[in-house]
């Protein structure tokens, strides 16, 4: 649980190296100890240091182990990281078999948050796909079953769906006001400073936004700050760099960024945050890389049409009309 304690923080190497102790101690490891393993294992391996080829190796390890054994908390936790897995790689009908696959997995193993899960992930699909008068009743039912449940994560769950759900109405500017002081708090999460950032530079606040550029680039390596949020953080954050046109910003995000060409970006599978080559785009346009942001931005439509997250269709569309207007 220490381990697991550790990859919520951001801290991969610290769990890893962790697991590694606690295992080398363990002289007759039963199956669902090495699930246990496993499971924290691959959930630190989302984090972005790991890339994308480790994260799919360390999920398929699990799932397998789950499949060979039957150890039903590896199962559990194989189905909690299924529909991430799904939208970074599959389609919107594969996630959807993964939340049904959850239901059943909460059928036998009634723990709260696996209840739960199927719920958040309906919250997800329909975001995904634009439905956004379904996706706010969803985030409703999630946020409401969680908290009767009892379950920690739905509430910080319920509030990264909304900002997906305000992000596909055009309403991220509204934020600029709410989210300025704790922004500006020096102890303020990458996730909330960029959010305010891309907010302010929604709300025609230009000053405001390349501060919060200057800011996030001076870490170096804003991705990797955010822990389990990088996703969201890469996302906001390459739009913010090209709003504000950072360049500095625009290489912070790319160097742990540019592994996951190919791929979507996924919040613990509660948020779909769209194909890497969209913000990919918009980074080396950022850059003065105008051929190859054309090409990202043609690849991300394509992704995503393939995906069928039909809210993000239409965001790369629009991010390759950017693009040519300023290439």
């Amino acid at each position: 649980w220490a381990a697991h304690h550790l990859v919520n923080r951001g801290r991969r190497n610290d769990a890893l190296r962790l697991l590694r102790e606690a295992t080398a101690s363990t002289m007759d490891p039963q199956p669902t100890w090495e699930g246990l393993v496993l499971a924290v294992r691959a959930q630190a391996e989302t984090l972005v240091e790991a890339g994308p080829v480790l994260a799919r190796r360390s999920f398929e390890r699990l799932a397998d182990f789950a499949a060979a054994t039957g150890d039903l908390p590896s199962a559990a936790a194989s189905a909690v990281l299924q529909p991430a897995r799904c939208f970074a790689e599959g389609t919107i009908a594969a996630v959807q078999e993964a939340r049904d696959r959850l239901v059943d997995v909460g059928g036998v193993l009634p723990r709260p948050d696996i209840r739960w899960w199927p719920f958040a992930v309906d919250a997800a699909i329909a975001l995904a796909e634009g439905a956004l008068d379904d996706a706010a009743a969803a985030i409703e039912i999630a946020r409401d079953e969680g908290e009767h449940l009892e379950v920690v994560m739905a509430r910080s769950a319920a509030l990264a769906q909304n900002l997906l759900r305000m992000l596909h109405a055009g309403e991220l500017a509204s934020l600029r006001p709410i989210l300025e002081s704790s922004a500006a708090r020096s102890d303020a999460g990458v996730a909330t400073v960029v959010t305010y950032g891309i907010a302010a530079a929604y709300d025609g606040d230009q000053a405001a936004a390349e501060g919060v550029a200057r800011r996030l680039a001076s870490s170096g390596r804003p991705l990797r700050e955010a822990g389990m949020a990088w996703p969201q953080v890469s996302m906001l954050g390459s739009d913010l760099a090209f709003a504000v046109r950072s360049v500095e910003l625009a290489r912070a995000i790319w160097t742990d960024l540019a592994p996951y060409s190919g791929t979507g970006l996924v919040l613990g599978g509660i948020g779909y945050f769209g194909s890497a080559d969209r913000s990919l785009a918009m980074l080396s346009a950022t850059l003065g890389d105008f051929e190859p942001a054309s090409r990202l931005a043609a690849r991300a439509h394509r992704e995503e049409i393939r995906r069928g997250a039909g809210a993000w269709i239409d965001l790369a569309a629009v991010a390759a009309e950017r693009i040519k207007r300023v290439g």
